[in-house]
């Protein structure tokens, strides 16, 4: 879709507490699939909680308000097992650290969806994942580590409003605004897959 000069690529997502990404960061200084990949910079790492694509950008005050509910309603979230993956196969385009379904996660999705008017993903189960790079031709000889467990847990404390703009490393995305997660729901859940 061809982008305007009064249009922003945005989508909503949790951004990652220091301490993980320094710990992710350092694991990626000894590993050497990333001289194959385009690394997304540390500042870009999230879980996304929905995709909103090109919206004009009158539209952030209502997003803004609606962001701002959910985070107020929602108890902070655990995400468990967060292990690298490549997809898809057999020539992935994309390196992640995916994490088990969480079932407030996906609950948090669904309900933005429904609040903003929009389809929730197709893809079942809701695939926690913060991506780290991406390849354009794919790449068969980047399955290094595959599988191996980078972050054994991460915690999810706030909610932003992200926008997605283009640089010349790839895309840079940056939290717009953030809300803590203040609900007072349960502990988390036992994970479901």
């Amino acid at each position: 879709m061809r982008s305007e000069a009064n249009t922003l690529r945005l989508f909503i997502g949790c951004g990652l507490q220091p301490a993980d990404a320094a710990s992710v960061a350092s694991h990626l200084e000894h590993a050497s699939w990333p001289s194959q990949w385009r690394m997304l910079e540390q500042a870009s790492w999230h879980v996304t909680a929905l995709f909103l694509g090109e919206r004009p950008a009158s539209a952030c005050d209502h997003l803004f308000t609606v962001v701002q509910a959910c985070a107020s309603s929602c108890a902070p979230i655990t995400l468990q097992q967060g292990a690298l993956h490549s997809i898809p196969e057999p020539r992935p385009t994309m390196r992640w650290i995916r994490f088990l379904p969480h079932p407030a996660l996906t609950s948090l999705h669904h309900t933005l969806a429904d609040r903003l008017g929009l389809q929730p993903s197709p893809f079942k189960p809701y695939w926690p994942h913060i991506t780290l790079a991406r390849s354009p031709r794919g790449g068969t000889r980047a399955l290094e580590d595959e599988g191996m467990l980078l972050l054994p847990t991460l915690r999810l404390t706030s909610l932003s409003l992200y926008r997605s703009d283009v640089s010349g490393t790839g895309r840079i995305h940056r939290p717009m605004d953030t809300w803590s997660f203040t609900g007072t729901g349960p502990a988390d859940p036992e994970v479901a897959v």
